[in-house]
C-alpha cells in the first residue's frame, strides 16, 4: 500500500517540490528516530537468532539513500548480522499518509497473516516473517515486522529489455496461476496469522472509529470494520456511501467536492446496472493491493526472487483478482478514455490463457487471460472510488471516470463538462449536493 502516481503535491514547480519534500522527509525521519528505540529492535532480532549480534545498516539523510527505503506508509531498515545474514525491519511512518493508529494493528496483523498463508499454502515466493508487533506498546516504540530480506532490485527500478520483461511475465503468470489454485469463500482480508480465516476488508475508508477519552487525552479506537462480503457489489454498496459522507463533511476531496460527489453518487447508482461481473459469489482469490511494479523483486538475470509488500491485500472475485498489474499498464492509454491494452498486457493475457475456465455456461466463467483483457472496467472503477487526489491529477481522474462510462457504453459522446451538467440536473434534488454547491459558491 505504498505511493501511486496519483499522490503528488501541486502548486509549486518541480524543483521547489523536490526541495520541500526532501526537507519534510528528513524532518519526519529525525523525529521518528527520536521516538523509537533502534537498540530494542536490534536486540529483538539478535535474540531470535540465538544471540548473533546485528546492527542497522547506516544510510545518509539524502534523497539517494532515503528514497529506496521509503514508502508512503512504511520505513524499511536493513539489519545486518555479524555472520552476514540480512533481515528487513518494516516500521510504520508518521506522516499525513499514515493510517489512524487504531487501524494499524489490524493492517499489520493482516499483512503477517497473508505472508503466513502464502508461505505455508502456496508456491508464491514471499519473505519469511520472524517477528512482529502490532502497535507502539512494545520496547521499539512503534508497530513493526521483522522479515527476511529479499535479494535483488524491484522491477520498477530496472530497465528490462523486451526479452527480459517477457521472462518476468512468464514467471508472474505462474504466480497468478498459483493464486488461482487457492480460492476463499468470501471477499475480505486474511486476519489471523496461521489461519485462512477471512475477515473484513482492511481499508482505512472502511474503518469505523470511536473517539474515547483517556484522562486528558482523546484517542480513536476502532469500533468496527464491516464485512466480509459475498460479492464486489455489496462491498461497493458499503464503501461508496461512506465516501459520500466524508466528502460532505470535508474529510475527502475538499478542493473539488462537487465533482467528487457527483462521480461517487453516479457510481453508486451504476452498481444496480452492472452485470454479473460484480455479483459473483462463491470463490475469491488473493489480490495484491499495490501492484505497480516495485512489489516484484528480480535478480540480475530477471528471475523473480520474491513478491513483497502484501499490506492491504484482500480476496477478490476472479474477474477482479486477475486483472493486469498496474506495472503493465500504458498510463497514457489508460487515461485517454480508451480500452486499449498495452503490448505487455496482451502478452500477459496470452500466458494466462487456458487457466481458470471450468466450462460451465456462466457469464463470469472466463479464463484468466480474459480477466486481463476485460479488466479495464474493474481497474477504472477501483481508481474512481476513494482515491485521494490533488489538483494536478484531476484531469487524469476525470478521464478515468469518462473511460469507465465508455466501458458501460453510456453517455458515449459527452465530454466531462457535458456529463457534469447532466449529473447536476440528475441530482438537483439531493440535499447533500445542494449543501456542497452552496459551500463552493
Amino acid at each position: 500500500m505504498e505511493t501511486s502516481e496519483f499522490h503528488r503535491c501541486p502548486r509549486v514547480n518541480s524543483r521547489e517540490y523536490e526541495v520541500a519534500g526532501q526537507e519534510a522527509l528528513v524532518k519526519e525521519l529525525r523525529a521518528l528516530f527520536q521516538a523509537i528505540d533502534v537498540n530494542a529492535l536490534t536486540m529483538a532480532a539478535s535474540e531470535l537468532r540465538g544471540g548473533v549480534s546485528c546492527f542497522v545498516k547506516h544510510f545518509r539523510f539524502d534523497e539517494a539513500s532515503l528514497r529506496p527505503a521509503m514508502g508512503a506508509i512504511n520505513l524499511h531498515l536493513e539489519l545486518l548480522f555479524d555472520d552476514g545474514l540480512s533481515w528487513m525491519a518494516r516500521l510504520k511512518r508518521r506522516n499525513t499518509s499514515t493510517l489512524p493508529a487504531a487501524v494499524q494493528p489490524y493492517l499489520i496483523r493482516s499483512e503477517v497473516a497473508t505472508y503466513s498463508f502464502l508461505r505455508k499454502e502456496t508456491k508464491v515466493p514471499v519473505p519469511e516473517v520472524f517477528a512482529y508487533a502490532l502497535d507502539s506498546n512494545n520496547p521499539v516504540g512503534t508497530g513493526y515486522i521483522l522479515m527476511e530480506t529479499i535479494k535483488g532490485k524491484n522491477l520498477l527500478s530496472t530497465s528490462p529489455t523486451s526479452g527480459q520483461l517477457s521472462k518476468v511475465l512468464a514467471q508472474l503468470a505462474e504466480v497468478y496461476k498459483e493464486l488461482y489454485r487457492h480460492p476463499f469463500p468470501l471477499m475480505g482480508s486474511l486476519d489471523t496469522p496461521g489461519s485462512t480465516n477471512i475477515g473484513p476488508v482492511i481499508h482505512d475508508l472502511m474503518a469505523d472509529l470511536a473517539l474515547t477519552n483517556n484522562g486528558d487525552r482523546s484517542t480513536h479506537q476502532l469500533a468496527n470494520f464491516p464485512g466480509p462480503f459475498i460479492n464486489l457489489r455489496d462491498y461497493y454498496r458499503t464503501l461508496i456511501p461512506r465516501i459520500l459522507h466524508m466528502i460532505v463533511v470535508g474529510e475527502l476531496y475538499p478542493f473539488w467536492a462537487v465533482d467528487a460527489f457527483l462521480i461517487h453518487r453516479f457510481l453508486f447508482d451504476l452498481l444496480g446496472r452492472w452485470s454479473e461481473g460484480i455479483k459473483e459469489t462463491g470463490k475469491f482469490y488473493l489480490r495484491h493491493f499495490d501492484d505497480k511494479g516495485d512489489h516484484i523483486m528480480v535478480d540480475e538475470d530477471f528471475n523473480i526472487t520474491g513478491i513483497i509488500d502484501w499490506e492491504g491485500a484482500y480476496t477478490a472475485q476472479k474477474t477482479e483478482a486477475f486483472t493486469s498489474p498496474i506495472a503493465l499498464w500504458n498510463s497514457k492509454e489508460f487515461f485517454s478514455e480508451r480500452k486499449t491494452l498495452s503490448n505487455s498486457e496482451l502478452e500477459f493475457a496470452r500466458l494466462l490463457d487456458g487457466t481458470g475456465h471450468e466450462g460451465a455456461k456462466h457469464p463470469t466463467n472466463i479464463n484468466l487471460g480474459d480477466c486481463v483483457r476485460l479488466g479495464k472496467i474493474f481497474q477504472r472503477f477501483r481508481i474512481c472510488v476513494g482515491y485521494t487526489l490533488y489538483d494536478e491529477n484531476m484531469e487524469n481522474y476525470r478521464k478515468a471516470f469518462m473511460g469507465l462510462l465508455r466501458e458501460f457504453a453510456i453517455h458515449d459522446e459527452e465530454s466531462w463538462e457535458e456529463w457534469k451538467n447532466f449529473a447536476l440536473k440528475k441530482y438537483s434534488g439531493d440535499e447533500k449536493l445542494a449543501c456542497l454547491l452552496r459551500r463552493e459558491g
